[in-house]
């Protein structure tokens, strides 16, 4: 991945976040052990929005960075 700032060296970055489908029991929260996560479903998302609940943020799993140490 490129540096986030001028100075800094480019980094290794895995690209989306997974589980095992198994693991998931098919509510609309779900928390993957071993995460401090919790995963919604697109319904969940979209009632949020539309009632306007604050203090939370939706990223979509497959968009974030997760860093690989090296």
């Amino acid at each position: 991945m490129p540096p986030r700032v001028p100075w800094a060296d480019r980094y290794e970055a895995y690209v989306g976040l997974y589980f095992d489908p198994s693991t998931w029991d098919g509510s609309h929260f779900f928390h993957p052990a071993g995460t401090s996560l919790i995963y919604v479903v697109e319904e969940v998302k979209q009632l949020f929005e539309e009632n306007q609940v604050s203090n939370c943020r939706f990223d979509k799993i497959v968009d974030l960075e997760n860093y690989a140490i090296i």
